[in-house]
């Protein structure tokens, strides 16, 4: 995150969630920057983290083992919401 502090703006955030500290974290990412698109990634035993994620702003998420070409998919969605 020290990143988007100094101004450097990535075009999509990847960010794996195991536990509720990374909602806290998912949180502070969301309040710095709001223009980028967040993807959260987790274990299909984490609906509820990945339902909270969705609800506090992220873009979509991804359960893990992530696939290819659902990544893909994904990245093409948050590109389009950034063009």
């Amino acid at each position: 995150m020290a990143h988007l502090a100094q101004g450097d703006r990535p075009r999509l955030i990847l960010m794996d969630l195991d536990g509720a500290e990374d909602l806290e974290g998912l949180r502070h990412l969301l309040a710095l920057e709001r223009s980028v698109p967040v993807i959260v990634a987790a274990d299909p035993s984490e609906s509820t983290l990945l339902f909270e994620a969705m609800r506090i702003g992220a873009l979509s998420v991804l359960i893990r083992p992530i696939r290819l070409e659902d990544l893909e998919t994904i990245s093409a969605k948050a590109s389009e919401r950034t063009a």
